[in-house]
């Protein structure tokens, strides 16, 4: 049934949007449900359940309507800013992840030569849904065709615990989208992170010993099979006032 609004939606029957879509399936076509048959009678019902939450339901509000922000792909910069759904819903924000993603990987197909990176500055949590762990995954494995880079940005590598079972898909999706990139940036990493950092980067017993002790900007860059090195990246007075947040933590 939903792919069935999906082509209506390609064809300019239906708006693309979500409330468009449950007002479609509250009065479908018959020549439709005649294809559904009986097996499939309930099918827009259960649909119209589903989909109605973000239109009059708890999640109503945000995703329901055509989008208020339009994206230009010639900007130098855009940002999608998820402050306000810091602490909302996980159905929220699930479907936050799915519709802003979706928009990113839009882009990068588009096909219009430009060279991009994506950064997700909270990496762990986009990685929490298995979907957009999914996602992820593909975009990764798109880099050349789509001319994107990908930077995912953990706070310690026990953040991935938090989600899947150890063993589970998805956390060998997860830690597969860890071992695929070729560039890893290690900062100071907590005793329980090292276990899974042995596991997934193998660093040498010398690394190992630096990993939970560097200073606050100092990092061990792992490119490619190259031999990794210790880098202090150094910010200019521009950079450094947009990127310095210790004085909200002094109080």
């Amino acid at each position: 049934m939903l792919d069935r609004a999906v082509e209506q939606i390609g064809a300019g029957a239906v708006p693309a949007t979500i409330e468009a879509v449950v007002d479609w399936l509250a009065n479908p076509p018959e020549s439709v449900m005649a294809e559904l048959g009986e097996a499939g009678a309930e099918a827009p019902t259960a649909l119209r359940l589903v989909l109605g939450r973000p239109v009059r339901g708890p999640l109503a509000g945000m995703f329901h309507t055509a989008s208020t922000v339009a994206l230009d792909p010639t900007a130098p910069i855009t940002v999608i800013d998820t402050s306000a759904i810091v602490g909302a819903a996980p159905e929220l924000r699930a479907i936050a992840q799915a519709a802003t993603s979706a928009w990113i990987d839009a882009t990068l197909r588009s096909g219009d030569g430009r060279w991009r990176c994506v950064v997700s500055e909270e990496g762990w949590d986009e990685l929490r849904n298995r979907a957009q762990a999914q996602a992820m995954d593909g975009r990764l494995r798109m880099t050349s065709q789509w001319r994107c880079s990908n930077w995912l940005i953990f706070h310690e590598l026990a953040d991935i615990t938090q989600f899947g079972e150890a063993g589970s898909a998805h956390r060998n999706q997860v830690k597969g989208i860890i071992t695929k990139s070729p560039i890893k940036i290690l900062y100071t990493q907590s005793a329980a992170s090292m276990a899974l950092l042995d596991e997934i980067v193998c660093p040498t017993q010398a690394e190992a010993d630096l990993l939970t002790r560097l200073p606050q900007g100092v990092g061990i860059w792992h490119i490619g099979e190259s031999t990794p090195v210790l880098v202090t990246p150094v910010a200019g007075p521009t950079a450094y006032a947009l990127i310095n947040t210790s004085a909200g933590r002094e109080g």
